[in-house]
């Protein structure tokens, strides 16, 4: 699908092999990562033993992501590599041999997992620390053009975190979803895509989404992108 070190606002779908492939330190934020034939993100190896501030160095982040429909949610492998790894946001749904397979050192922040094959996190080395875990039906759509979206009353909605070292290094990585609509502060969702609770929220509060010109593609993203065309009634 891809190889690179950083993935933002993306889509990684319908791939043979893996969905994206890492050999830096990577960084993927508001990305759906759905029905890849091997893993939907692949690390292969990074030494980082910086822990400070490794949401923006060396280390290995990922924020708001979706996984869903891979063998391999994400996956590194290798046990001599002692990268950090964090996660905040994420959702693993559905992944047909794991979650998430890290070699060590992986933090995650209010993920929910959910029928992964009876494997939600497996490390290699050490034992993986989890903040405020959710163990719930995400309730994603599944059909083709809305892939990957929270349907209402998920119990995704509005359950994340803004993690303050987080938000300071990489604060565009909190700021929209995939659609590139608006994120509330305090009521993040898990996942690429904001719920229909915060999008309600976001109308509450004078926001609204000009018409589209344009037809979703076979994926459901809007052509041209409606969220950028976000705006504020009023001055």
């Amino acid at each position: 699908g891809t190889y690179f070190n950083r993935l933002s606002h993306c889509v990684i779908r319908d791939n043979t092999g893996y969905g994206a492939l890492f050999r830096f330190a990577t960084r993927v934020d508001n990305t759906l990562v759905a029905d890849n034939g091997s893993a939907g993100v692949y690390v292969d190896g990074w030494n980082c033993n910086e822990e400070a501030n490794s949401w923006a160095k060396c280390g290995i982040s990922l924020v708001n992501v979706t996984m869903t429909g891979n063998t391999y949610g994400y996956c590194q492998t290798a046990t001599s590599y002692s990268s950090y790894q964090y996660f905040a946001n994420c959702i693993f749904e559905g992944n047909s041999v794991a979650g998430i397979q890290a070699s060590n050192n992986a933090k995650l922040y209010s993920c929910d997992f959910w029928n992964n094959n009876g494997t939600d996190v497996k490390a290699a080395n050490s034992t993986p620390v989890l903040t405020d875990a959710r163990y719930e039906d995400p309730l994603l759509d599944t059909t083709a053009k809305l892939r990957g979206r929270l349907l209402a009353n998920s119990p995704c909605a509005q359950t994340g975190v803004n993690l303050a070292d987080a938000v300071t290094t990489m604060p565009e990585a909190f700021a929209s979803d995939l659609d590139y609509v608006k994120r509330i502060a305090d009521k993040i969702d898990l996942g690429c895509y904001d719920s229909p609770e915060t999008l309600d929220d976001l109308a509450g509060d004078g926001y609204h989404i000009l018409a589209v010109s344009g037809s979703p593609d076979g994926y459901g993203t809007p052509s041209p992108d409606y969220g950028r065309n976000l705006l504020k009634d009023g001055p």
